[in-house]
């Protein structure tokens, strides 16, 4: 009795719709239509794709100043990463490369770093936490509301022992994200 009422009722319903110059397939991709309308308002309203398009826009800048050499290995993808503590979501650019195919001067882990008169300072960018040594770079540039960590590592070879030959590969990362 029940599968006869349900038949009865998608008939009804099919024929409604039928009657009414619409087709189940029709109300579907309406309703697919109304809810992704009221989705996009949402986000919009709350602001996320104006602040994913800021920190997108932070990754392509570091990615274009570190990833200058051809043959090197790279990738820009959206992910989560901690800093200090807090979790951040944001996008994380990593790169690998052959410092003997580095044109210019090593390590390009300095290049988004904003010098006083640079491109990047001019542009409002501001170090506010760096570390360097032999072995690699780290900083932490922001602007804005927007902020960046850039790490770069490499083999710096062994002061002691001049016999060392260091590897040329090296890493470089950058993370970025919204301040909260």
């Amino acid at each position: 009795m029940r599968w006869a009422f349900r038949k009865k009722s998608f008939t009804s319903f099919k024929k409604n719709q039928m009657s009414s110059g619409g087709s189940l397939n029709s109300y579907v991709k309406r309703f697919c239509l109304a809810f992704s309308a009221v989705f996009l308002a949402y986000q919009v309203a709350t602001g996320s794709f104006a602040h994913a398009d800021e920190v997108s826009d932070a990754c392509d800048y570091v990615s274009r100043k570190v990833s200058t050499f051809k043959g090197g290995l790279y990738r820009q993808a959206p992910e989560t990463f901690e800093d200090q503590g807090k979790i951040y979501r944001g996008c994380v650019v990593t790169v690998v490369g052959d410092r003997n195919k580095v044109p210019g001067r090593f390590p390009p882990a300095d290049s988004p770093y904003p010098k006083p008169g640079s491109a990047a300072a001019n542009a409002g960018w501001k170090a506010d936490r760096e570390a360097d040594g032999p072995d690699g770079t780290s900083y932490r540039i922001s602007r804005g509301n927007i902020f960046c960590l850039v790490s770069g590592s490499w083999d710096g070879g062994d002061a002691s022992d001049p016999r060392v030959i260091p590897s040329p590969l090296f890493l470089i990362s950058a993370r970025c994200a919204r301040i909260r």
